[in-house]
C-alpha cells in the first residue's frame, strides 16, 4: 500500500473521512450534519488531536486494532465450535485465517471505518457469549453496538441477536437485559442526533446518506447508478434531491427514499428481482468496489495478490461464504447459530435493499469466517465418510464463483484508474506529478470528463486559468447535466474581469440546479456587486430560504432592504 499514492493521498470516501478528521480535530465541529457515519472521523481526529497525522503513524494504529480483532476471533472461534474437544483449534485458525483473510489487511491500511466497526462488532459478540450476572460486561454490550452503528449503520441488526444470545445465559426475567442493552446502545446515537438536529438536521439519528443510498439501489437504471462513482455521472443523481427544492438533510433523505418507494410501487416485480439478484451478490465470491479500485493495490503489493485474488475461485469470500454457509445449515438445531443465522440473513437482506460492496459485508465475515473454519474441519474429519457433504461443498462453491458479467464491470477502467492515482497525488499536494498524469490521461482519453475536469481544476488551481477554460468547455459538452464544470469556468472568468461570462456561467448552473449553495451565493454577490438589486434580493433570498449560511451575504442583505443602504457597496465576496 506505501507503494502507491493512495497511502498518503486518500481518495474519494478516504479523502472525505480525513477532511473531517482535521475539522473535528481542530474545533470539534463540521459545520454540518453528518452525511456520513460519523464514527471513524472522530477516531481519526482523536489521533490527529494526539499529534499522529503522518500516514504511517494511522497505519500502525490500524494494523493494531485490526491484530486486537483477530485475537478477540480466536475466542469467538473457540466459543462457536461445534466440538469442545477441538475448540482450541478452532479459535487458533480462526485467528490465523482472519490474520490472512485480504480484504481485512486490505482495509485495515484505508481511511475507512471497517477497522473500529470490526473490532466493536467482534465484542459485542463476545459479550453476547458471556455468562455470570447481569452487570458492566452488558452495558459494555449496548455501548459497542450504539458505537459500532454510528459507524456503519447497519451494525444495529445485529443488536437483536446479542441481546438474545446473552439472554440465554441469564435467569429469567431478561427485561433487565434488554433494557441495560438498549439504553447503552442509544447514548451514542443520542450524541449523533442531537448533533445533527443542531446542525439542521432534526430527526437524523447517524448521518443522511441512506436516502440517495436507498435510491441508487433501487430505480429504473440500478446497474449504473450501484456502479456510479463521484464524477460527471453521480453528480447529477446525488443532487436530484436539491434541484427539487429539497435542501436541508433531512428533506434530501426523505426525497430519495419516497422516490425509490415509488418505485417499488410501480414495478414490484423489478423490485423482488433486482433484490433477489443483490442478495446473490452479497455472497458471490468477487470483491466488489466501491471506492478505491482493489486491482491497483493487488499490483503493488505482494502481500495483497496472495491474500486477494481470482483464479475461476475469488479467494478468499468464494471459499469462506460456501463452507461458513454449509455450517449454519448443518448446526441449524443448534438455538444459538439459529440466532447467528437470523442475523446473517436480515442482514444480507438488508444490505441486498441498498448495494453491495466489499466493505460493506464485512460484519458478515466476522461471523461467517469463525464457522467456515469450523465446517472445513468437520469436513476433513468426515472426508471419507461423507461424500454427500463434499459434493455440496463444491457445489456451493461453483455457486459462490459463477462469473458474472455484472461484478466484472466494477472494476476501474485504465482511465479511472489514472484517475484515482492522479487525484491521490493533487490530495497530497503533489500538484506538478498530478497535472502531470493528468495531462497524460487527456491526450489519452478525451472524451472522458472526470479526466478533462480534474485537469482543469488543477491548472485553475495553478493560476492557468487560460489553460482551464477550453478543457472546461469540452467537460460541459460530454457531462452536460453537470453544474460543477460551469462554476469553475465562473471563476474563471471572473479572474479576467470578465463578469458578463462568469453571470451567464452561473446562470447556466442554476438553469440545472435551481438550489445550488456555491452557484446561488457567488451568483447573489456578483448580482449586488453590479447594483442588480431586484435579482440579487431573489437570488439572496432563496440562498437563505433554502437553509444556506453564509453570515457575510445574510448581513449584507438585511442592510440592502432600507432605502438607506440599498447602494451599498458589497465587500469581502469571495
Amino acid at each position: 500500500m506505501a507503494r502507491t499514492p493512495f497511502f498518503e493521498g486518500p481518495v474519494i470516501d478516504a479523502a472525505v473521512n480525513r477532511a473531517l478528521a482535521l475539522q473535528l480535530a481542530a474545533a470539534a465541529d463540521t459545520g454540518a450534519a453528518f452525511y456520513q457515519p460519523p464514527l471513524y472521523p472522530a477516531f481519526l481526529a482523536l489521533l490527529y488531536r494526539g499529534g499522529l497525522q503522518s500516514a504511517w503513524s494511522v497505519a500502525w494504529v490500524q494494523a493494531i486494532l485490526g491484530a486486537i480483532t483477530c485475537v478477540l476471533l480466536v475466542e469467538l472461534g473457540r466459543r462457536l465450535a461445534s466440538r469442545s474437544g477441538a475448540a482450541r483449534l478452532i479459535g487458533l485458525c480462526t485467528g490465523l485465517a482472519a490474520a490472512l483473510y485480504g480484504p481485512f489487511v486490505l482495509f485495515d491500511l484505508e481511511l475507512l471505518p471497517p477497522c473500529v466497526v470490526q473490532l466493536l462488532l467482534v465484542g459485542a459478540l463476545l459479550l453476547a457469549f458471556r455468562r455470570g450476572p447481569l452487570g458492566l460486561g452488558d452495558a459494555l454490550l449496548g455501548a459497542s453496538l450504539g458505537l459500532a452503528t454510528t459507524g456503519w449503520t447497519l451494525s444495529v441488526l445485529f443488536l437483536p441477536a446479542c441481546v438474545l444470545l446473552r439472554g440465554r445465559r441469564l435467569p429469567r426475567p431478561r427485561t433487565s437485559l434488554a433494557a441495560l442493552v438498549l439504553s447503552a446502545a442509544l447514548l451514542p446515537l443520542a450524541v449523533t442526533a442531537r448533533y445533527n438536529a443542531r446542525h439542521g438536521a432534526p430527526g437524523v439519528i447517524v448521518s443522511y446518506n441512506l436516502g440517495i443510498n436507498l435510491w441508487l439501489g433501487n430505480n429504473p437504471s440500478w446497474r449504473e447508478t450501484w456502479r456510479a462513482r463521484p464524477g460527471a455521472e453521480f453528480e447529477p443523481e446525488v443532487e436530484r434531491a436539491d434541484r427539487n427544492g429539497m435542501t436541508t438533510p433531512a428533506e434530501r433523505s426523505r426525497f430519495f427514499v419516497q422516490r425509490a418507494v415509488q418505485d417499488v410501487q410501480h414495478r414490484p416485480l423489478a423490485f423482488v428481482a433486482r433484490t433477489a439478484e443483490k442478495l446473490y451478490y452479497v455472497f458471490a465470491g468477487r470483491e466488489i468496489r466501491r471506492d478505491q479500485d482493489i486491482q491497483l493495490l493487488r499490483d503493488a503489493s505482494p502481500v495483497l495478490r496472495a491474500l486477494l485474488w481470482e483464479r475461476g475461485l475469488a479467494f478468499p469470500f468464494g471459499l469462506v461464504a460456501p463452507l461458513g454457509l454449509m455450517a449454519l445449515w448443518r448446526r441449524r438445531a443448534e438455538p444459538e447459530l439459529r440466532l447467528l443465522g437470523a442475523s446473517v440473513v436480515v442482514y444480507s437482506l438488508v444490505l441486498a435493499l441498498f448495494f453491495v460492496s466489499s466493505r460493506y459485508r464485512l460484519p458478515l465475515v466476522l461471523v461467517l469466517l469463525p464457522l467456515a473454519v469450523d465446517q472445513a474441519h468437520e469436513l476433513w474429519r468426515a472426508r471419507s465418510t461423507a461424500p454427500v457433504a463434499q459434493l455440496a461443498l463444491a457445489a456451493c462453491i461453483l455457486l459462490a464463483n459463477w462469473p458474472s458479467e455484472l461484478t466484472a464491470k466494477f472494476a476501474a477502467t485504465e482511465a479511472e484508474r489514472g484517475l484515482l492515482e492522479a487525484t491521490a497525488w493533487r490530495n497530497q499536494g503533489r500538484w506538478e506529478q498530478a497535472e502531470r498524469l493528468a495531462s497524460g490521461l487527456a491526450q489519452r482519453f478525451p472524451a472522458e470528463p472526470n479526466v478533462l475536469m480534474l485537469l482543469a481544476e488543477l491548472r485553475a488551481a495553478a493560476g492557468s486559468c487560460r489553460d482551464a477554460v477550453p478543457l472546461l468547455e469540452r467537460t460541459v459538452a460530454l457531462a452536460p447535466r453537470t453544474a460543477s464544470p460551469r462554476l469553475l469556468l465562473a471563476d474563471c472568468y471572473e479572474s479576467f474581469g470578465d463578469e458578463a461570462s462568469a453571470q451567464r456561467e452561473l446562470a447556466n448552473a442554476l438553469a440545472l440546479h435551481p438550489h445550488h449553495p456555491v452557484a446561488l451565493r457567488r451568483a447573489a454577490w456578483l448580482l449586488w456587486r453590479q447594483r442588480k438589486t431586484r435579482e440579487a434580493r431573489v437570488l439572496t433570498t432563496r440562498f437563505l430560504a433554502s437553509g444556506y449560511r453564509d453570515p457575510a451575504l445574510e448581513r449584507f442583505f438585511y442592510r440592502a432592504v432600507t432605502p438607506s443602504d440599498r447602494g451599498a457597496e458589497p465587500a469581502g465576496t469571495n
